[in-house]
C-alpha cells in the first residue's frame, strides 16, 4: 500500500515530514498548510521553507 508524506524544506537544508496517509490529495492539503505556517512562525529568512513536495514511501 501506497503511503503519502509531506515534506517542507528549509533554506538552510532542514527538512520536516507532515503528516502519513493514503490519500495524495490530503497530503497535498498537510504539505501546502504547513509550508504556510512555517513560512509565518520563522524567526528569520535560513529558517523560512524554500519548497515543500509530496513524496511516496512504500
Amino acid at each position: 500500500m501506497t503511503r503519502y508524506v509531506a515534506v517542507v524544506w528549509f533554506k538552510n537544508g532542514m527538512k520536516r515530514e507532515y503528516g502519513n496517509t493514503t490519500d495524495r490529495a490530503y497530503a497535498e492539503r498537510i504539505g501546502a498548510q504547513m509550508f504556510e505556517q512555517e513560512m509565518r512562525s520563522a524567526p528569520g529568512d535560513m529558517l523560512k521553507p524554500s519548497r515543500y513536495e509530496v513524496i511516496e514511501k512504500k
